[in-house]
């Protein structure tokens, strides 16, 4: 028998977490994703950082 993973941490971390969706055009969004790849980059990583930036300039 194979045993099923353990997904406890993960769930206590994003326990602490909130979740931000937005709706984009699906060409902007393909092309946010291959700018972000390409720099090697994810679309997390620069939401995150963009709102650490808005947070330091509006605080």
């Amino acid at each position: 028998m194979s045993q099923k993973p353990d997904y406890s941490p993960q769930k206590n971390y994003l326990s602490k977490k909130k979740q931000l969706r937005v709706w984009l055009d699906s060409e902007k969004y393909e092309q946010l994703k291959s700018a972000t790849q390409a720099n090697g980059e994810s679309i997390y990583s620069i939401i995150n950082n963009f709102v650490d930036e808005y947070l330091k300039k509006n605080q």
